[in-house]
């Protein structure tokens, strides 16, 4: 195949298979561009040989890996802070399973939202933009944002009650050494999928490894607690239109559908629909879910008590002028946009 799907995916491998580093003809320029616009330049340059790279590569690695090792440290901070106030919360989704940047981290706060962004605003983080259910504040000495969450969510919707994950927190490793509190892998794999589908309505192959390593990772019990919170969190919809993405294009790039995958296949199937557009499109990538496969993820999270009065609320704001003229150029970049 000639696809650049097939191609990154044959020179990074996955979890499950060994990479195939000896391919032909690849032009090592437009995949690395690839790699950026789907989030994941860093797992990319990682994966090929430093005897592959030209001197921009080279560059770009080094500058990556450093960037790497500094946002890890400027997170140390801002945990630090929270902290010292006993103010409870846990990353989610923004810390991948393997080695990329960000150019924002997630925070998802149990104790006090305010007390928590009044004390980061105290130690010089600066507001950057206040919404319905978060806030962004800016690292007062490197360009990376912390998006503070009350409730997970967009505008004033939430697609994935934090009430249900408190009991699904673990402290979780740094690679440069130290802790920070995070939702457990089977729970922020669940996060991650709900962020793809419901907000950014857009599927890239950073996902796609991240949902590869986490399953990786997870033990039969781990397994079980994933298949029991997508119907705690009424996320059958989009589980089945992401992980079954994530199925086809293991298997159109390996030959072979990870035990893990076919688990959560056998139990929730596959979004046949989606799974069709993206094989029609070379399985390029990122693929922009269809208007439908959002309809029937909203259409389900009206099951649930928290989203079905979030829904009611955002109805009652889009009567304002001020939030419409607000809400509806993001809505229509959402739409637009080719990736984020």
């Amino acid at each position: 195949m000639d696809n650049l799907t097939y191609q990154l995916l044959q020179i990074i491998g996955s979890p499950f298979i060994e990479p195939n580093k000896k391919m032909d003809k690849i032009n090592f320029n437009i995949l690395y561009s690839y790699a950026k616009n789907n989030k994941m330049p860093l797992l990319y340059l990682r994966s090929i040989s430093e005897s592959s790279m030209n001197g921009k590569d080279y560059e770009n690695y080094i500058v990556l890996s450093d960037k790497w090792v500094e946002i890890e440290k400027r997170i140390k901070k801002v945990i630090k802070i929270l902290d010292k106030d006993k103010i409870r919360y846990a990353t989610f989704k923004s810390i991948k399973p393997y080695r990329e940047v960000t150019v924002d981290i997630d925070l998802l706060i149990f104790g006090s939202y305010d007390g928590a962004l009044n004390r980061l605003q105290d130690s010089g983080y600066r507001l950057l933009a206040k919404g319905p259910l978060s806030s962004t504040l800016r690292d007062p000495g490197f360009r990376i944002d912390y998006d503070i969450y009350n409730e997970v969510g967009v505008s004033h919707i939430i697609y994935f009650d934090k009430e249900k994950s408190l009991n699904y927190v673990a402290k979780r490793e740094f690679q440069t050494g130290g802790y920070i509190e995070s939702l457990v892998p089977s729970v922020d794999l669940l996060a991650v999928i709900a962020h793809s589908v419901i907000k950014e309505q857009m599927y890239t192959l950073a996902e796609y490894y991240t949902t590869l390593y986490y399953l990786s990772g997870m033990g039969e019990k781990d397994l079980e607690t994933f298949i029991e919170m997508v119907d705690r969190l009424r996320l059958r919809a989009a589980v089945r239109s992401h992980v079954g993405l994530t199925y086809c294009i293991h298997r159109m790039a390996h030959g072979v559908e990870p035990p893990p995958l076919r688990k959560i296949v056998a139990a929730f199937g596959v979004d046949g629909f989606e799974a069709e557009r993206i094989k029609r499109s070379s399985y390029n990538a990122p693929h922009k879910f269809h208007p439908l496969t959002l309809m029937r993820s909203f259409q389900e999270k009206l099951h649930e008590s928290k989203s079905r009065r979030s829904f009611a609320q955002q109805a009652r704001s889009m009567i304002s002028p001020g939030f419409a003229a607000s809400f509806f150029p993001k809505f229509l970049g959402h739409v637009v946009r080719e990736t984020y």
